[in-house]
């Protein structure tokens, strides 16, 4: 088993932890940085309960497919962008979770209530809505 193979592993396990408690309702992906820093596994369509290591696939930082032909998922810009900006980052969740998502489209800011919140204190930062992850640079204005 390579290191790659163990990634996927690491990979389809995080996935299954995020499904399982109801974070991931159909859409997400969650994509990791591989021993060559210019490249990631990333999940190649949405996946379910019943996802496998193989779901995962190689890919450079420019989006071009890796040893395989099976299509990436329109929301690869989100993972590969925030991957060519930010080298220090290993690993990328990208998900629609209900609560998260209904408080994005109203555009009020949230008001930390929880104490363990109060690194919010001064406040959540919220970003302009996006029509399309195809548009690209995402990372680079957030």
């Amino acid at each position: 088993m390579d290191s790659n193979d163990v990634l996927a592993e690491k990979l389809n396990t995080a996935w299954k932890f995020f499904y399982r408690r109801g974070y991931i309702d159909g859409f997400g992906h969650v994509s990791a940085r591989t021993a060559d820093p210019n490249r990631i596994l990333l999940a190649r369509h949405n996946l379910e309960e019943d996802s496998t290591p193989d779901d995962f696939v190689l890919c450079d930082l420019d989006g071009n497919s890796i040893g395989h032909d099976r299509p990436l998922p329109g929301e690869g810009p989100i993972h590969f962008d925030i991957m060519k900006a930010r080298p220090d980052v290993g690993a990328v969740a990208h998900f629609h979770v209900h609560h998260a998502t209904s408080f994005g489209m109203c555009d009020v800011p949230l008001k930390p209530t929880y104490f363990l919140a109060s690194i919010f204190r001064s406040g959540v930062p919220v970003h302009p809505v996006r029509a399309s992850s195809a548009t690209g640079n995402a990372a680079r204005r957030w």
